[in-house]
């Protein structure tokens, strides 16, 4: 007798206990899984982790949203008594390249996303030292060089985004296999800025991809870096357009455009 009520209590619990986990399933299923199928009881556990799963993801790409307000620092290449490259009529790549840094950053300061530095925000002298404390005090995360081009012949035109890129001197490429992302995506900023200007500038054919260097700058910095000349001072015509406050504005604004949308990509 005490066994069959024993027997008989013990498949009621049974049943009472599939209903309620049946209950917990369906609404489950109701708010989060709504194309899953629940047939079966005994892969309520895997669900449950399936949902687990699901939120840690929601987790991560907020964490990775919240990422994407950059400190971005702008660095204004040459200054003081180094006067960078020479124009055909006299003017002095410092000068060009800080008036664009400060522009670039009055227009990047507009949005929300980024905390925008300068490296200098006059005419003074900084050493690659100083100019990497200067990185590293602004915690930056994307880094913008400023140069404007020279070479001996005069017809040779146009902007064109470098990149570091390892060559034999291990010195310069310490960090380079370390941060093979960084370099991607430095890879990606420079390709989106030149689709930018490939669209509104028009480029010279041997510029539209990036450009390849062991530049000393870029390649002490572990973080997505590109070095923009911004076109040739030696090209008389090309010298003209740089001085001029119009073409300087239009320059600024193609810059943030493929800074943009390198952002949008990444984030």
């Amino acid at each position: 007798m005490y066994i069959i009520l024993y027997i008989f209590v013990f498949f009621i619990n049974i049943l009472l206990g599939d209903v309620v986990s049946k209950k917990n399933v369906l609404k489950i299923k109701k708010i989060y899984f709504n194309k899953i199928n629940f047939n079966n009881i005994n892969n309520i556990n895997k669900n449950k982790k399936k949902y687990i799963y699901i939120k840690k993801n929601k987790y991560k790409i907020n964490k990775k949203l919240n990422k994407c307000k950059l400190n971005i620092t702008i660095d204004a290449g040459h200054g003081g008594f180094d006067p960078g490259a020479l124009g055909y009529y006299g003017s002095k790549e410092k000068d060009i390249n800080l008036i664009i840094a400060k522009k670039l950053l009055n227009l990047i300061n507009i949005n929300s996303k980024f905390n925008v530095y300068l490296t200098r925000n006059d005419d003074k002298y900084l050493s690659l030292k100083k100019r990497l404390n200067i990185i590293k005090n602004n915690k930056t995360n994307l880094f913008l060089s400023i140069h404007t081009d020279s070479f001996k012949y005069k017809y040779v035109y146009g902007p064109s985004i470098w990149i570091f890129r390892k060559f034999n001197n291990k010195l310069l490429n310490i960090n380079y296999n370390k941060n093979n992302k960084d370099h991607k995506n430095s890879f990606t900023l420079a390709n989106e800025i030149i689709n930018i200007f490939k669209k509104f500038i028009g480029l010279n054919k041997y510029k539209c991809i990036p450009q390849y260097s062991n530049l000393a700058i870029l390649s002490l910095i572990n973080i997505p870096s590109v070095l923009i000349e911004i076109g040739y001072i030696s090209n008389p015509k090309e010298e003209k357009k740089l001085i001029n406050n119009i073409y300087q504005n239009k320059l600024v604004k193609y810059i943030y455009l493929g800074l943009n949308n390198f952002i949008n990509k990444i984030c």
